[in-house]
C-alpha cells in the first residue's frame, strides 16, 4: 500500500560539517521514530517528503548542510504556493492510498487547503499525542481509518490489575525502544523474567510499569507477562 508522509523539519540538526541526507540531518523525535521504523522494516511503500523552513519541500535523500532557521509567518507565506503545488502534484501523480502530515501550525499552514479538502490527513493535539500518532500510522489500515488513535486513552482493550488502557503493539515496541535509546533501561538490573529487544534485556515488571504508569507494587509478574504477551512482546527467564 503506497502512502505519503510529509514531515516538518526539526530544530535539532546533526552537527556534521559535511552535507547529509535530510532524513539523516534532522534529529528531532519525529525523525528518530521514522528512521527507526525504516531501519527495522525497510518499508519502500511509504514515500517521504520533508518540509524545511529554509529549503521548502525536499526529498529525504536531498543533501543539506546544518543550519538554524525557524519557520515564521512570513516564511510560511513565502513557501505556501510552491509547497502546496508540490504536495498536490505528488498526491495526483502517485495515487497514494493514504497521506499524513506531521508538524506544527506554521508548517501546516503551507498545505492547509489540501488538508481541508481531505487530500492529506494531519496529526493533531500536543506534541506527545502527535508523536504517538506518527508511531502508529505506518501500521494502520489506510484511509478507511478516518481518525488516528488516541494514545493511552481510557478504554477496555488492555487490563492491568484494576486499570484499563489502550495501547497498540507498535506503540509498546516503540516506547520500549525509546527507553533503551534514552538510556533509562541501562539504569535497571534484569531480574528473573525479562523481555528481549535485540541485545537488550529489560525486567518485565519495570517495562510494564513504564508502559502503564503504574508502580511495580501495583501488579504481579504474571499480570505483566499476560499484558506483554497481548502486546506481542516476547518474554523469558534470564539465562
Amino acid at each position: 500500500m503506497r502512502r505519503l508522509l510529509v514531515l516538518a523539519c526539526s530544530q535539532r540538526n546533526r552537527p556534521n560539517i559535511e552535507p547529509l541526507p535530510a532524513l539523516t540531518r534532522y534529529d528531532g523525535p519525529a525523525f528518530r521514530i521514522v528512521q527507526r521504523y525504516l531501519a527495522v522494516t525497510h518499508d519502500s511503500a511509504i514515500h517521504i517528503r520533508i518540509l524545511s523552513s529554509r529549503f521548502g519541500l525536499i526529498h529525504p535523500e536531498h543533501h543539506i548542510p546544518a543550519y538554524d532557521q525557524k519557520m515564521t509567518p512570513n516564511r510560511a507565506d513565502e513557501l505556501a504556493d510552491t509547497v502546496l503545488t508540490e504536495v498536490r502534484n505528488l498526491l495526483q501523480t502517485n495515487a497514494y492510498e493514504d497521506a499524513l502530515f506531521f508538524g506544527g501550525k506554521l508548517y501546516r499552514s503551507t498545505i492547509q487547503p489540501a488538508i481541508n479538502r481531505e487530500k492529506i490527513r494531519a496529526t493533531g493535539g500536543g506534541l506527545g499525542h502527535q508523536l504517538s500518532q506518527l508511531r502508529q500510522w505506518p501500521y494502520l489500515g489506510g484511509p478507511s481509518q478516518t481518525t488516528l488513535p488516541k494514545p493511552m486513552a481510557p478504554g477496555s482493550h488492555i487490563r492491568l490489575h484494576h486499570r484499563h488502557f489502550e495501547m497498540s503493539p507498535a506503540e509498546a515496541h516503540s516506547r520500549a525502544l525509546d527507553l533503551i535509546e534514552n538510556g533509562a533501561a541501562h539504569r535497571v538490573k534484569p531480574t528473573v523474567w525479562v523481555t528481549r529487544f535485540e541485545t537488550n534485556e529489560l525486567p518485565v515488571k519495570w517495562l510494564m510499569s513504564q508502559l502503564s504508569g503504574l508502580p511495580v507494587s501495583e501488579f504481579t509478574t504474571s499480570e505483566a507477562l499476560r499484558v506483554l504477551a497481548q502486546l506481542g512482546i516476547e518474554t523469558g527467564q534470564e539465562q
